[in-house]
This record gives C-alpha cells, structure tokens and sequence, in this order.
C-alpha cells in the first residue's frame, strides 16, 4: 500500500493530539505514543516504514534508537556473499547458512549471539 493514503489513513497517530516526536533523544518510546501505537492495526507497517527511511519519532511503538539497534543486528544477520536485503539466514549447528545464495559458513564468536 502507498504511504499517502493507505496503511497511513488507517493509523490510530493520524488524528491524535499525541506528539510522537517528543523527546526524541529517549531510548523509549513516550509512554502515551506506545499506548496508542499498541492499540494501532497498521503498527507493523508503521515500523516497516519508519526502518526504511529512518526516521525520527514514535514509529510503529518504537525510538528512532530502538530502530538503529534493529537495522543494525539486521545488518549483522545478512548474508556476507550475497547481501541481500531480505534474505533468510538459517542456524546450522555452529554455522549459518544463506537461502538465497546457498553459501554456508562457520559462526564465529563476533556472530554468536551474546552468551551464547
């Protein structure tokens, strides 16, 4: 759906007088944003939208620096041959192994999640 007036029309943000861009330098949402947003029936595309053009605000019941921590352990987690966007990533014992190119590999201590 575009943006202008699909999932955007449906958002439960839309005619709040909520401002969900208020202390945007908080590792949290503000509260009365995240009550709103858990309510909000277009909350996953709100957040698809927001990860894509990182944007600053209440977005999809998360921080502009819940957002930067998402897209960076999604970087992590993409294949290092082939860097799709997208691409599945399958856990293999100690290793990984890429659905898109196929190309499988050892974890490394630098992948394995914390105390793991």
């Amino acid at each position: 759906m575009d943006a202008s007036g699909g999932w955007r029309s449906r958002a439960l943000c839309r005619d709040s007088p909520i401002d969900f861009t208020a202390n945007m330098e908080a590792q949290e949402p503000p509260e009365d944003a995240a009550a709103v947003c858990d309510l909000c029936p277009v909350r996953v595309e709100c957040l698809d939208y927001a990860l894509q053009l990182d944007l600053w605000g209440c977005w999809g019941r998360t921080s502009y620096w819940q957002r930067r921590q998402l897209r960076r352990r999604y970087r992590r987690a993409m294949c290092p041959v082939c860097r799709v966007e997208g691409g599945v990533l399958l856990e293999l014992g100690g290793g990984q192994a890429c659905l898109t190119c196929a190309v499988s590999w050892r974890a490394t201590p630098a992948r394995l999640p914390a105390g793991g």
